[in-house]
């Protein structure tokens, strides 16, 4: 599913199944990127989160992890035995939020260093406007054609 569609079908308690694997969307937020941008995060049951990238039409579905890195961040690094290349920063705030606001507040933002890895794999290096939080996220870009919803 593109992700456009997916994004206009999508609602709290929807099931969506990447690879056979079930997971239910607990929140939605929609993000504002400073350049303007947008994009929403759905945050799943099992601490993970599934975001879409509409430029690419691809999808990421992440966890969170704890990558013991510090700012600045390199340009490669290495993670779970593999090299991640840096790809861009950003910074986005939550403009609308459906669910009960347990991951993320209306307003709070965060800024981000995004790095690509062999595979597939992406690694996401966070931090919170309102308390400089850690929010690190491993994970995997996913195709349209491996996702679904129910």
């Amino acid at each position: 599913m593109n992700v456009p569609n997916f994004e206009n079908q999508i609602n709290i308690n929807s099931v969506i199944v990447i690879n056979n694997q079930k997971y239910k969307i607990l929140e939605i937020v929609k993000f504002c990127a400073d350049d303007s941008s947008t994009y929403l995060k759905c945050y799943l049951e099992n601490d993970f989160i599934l975001a879409g990238d509409s430029g690419a039409n691809t999808y990421l579905l992440m966890k969170p992890v704890n990558c013991n890195l510090s700012f600045p961040y390199p340009e490669k690094l290495f993670f779970d035995n593999k090299q991640f290349n840096f790809l861009f920063e950003a910074h986005a705030v939550a403009t609308e939020i459906i669910g009960d606001n347990t991951f993320f507040k209306l307003n709070e933002g965060e800024k981000f260093w995004d790095y690509s890895g062999p595979d597939g794999y992406y690694l996401s290096l966070g931090i919170s406007d309102v308390d400089s939080h850690k929010a690190d996220h491993y994970g995997k870009i996913i195709q349209p054609e491996e996702l679904e919803i129910l």
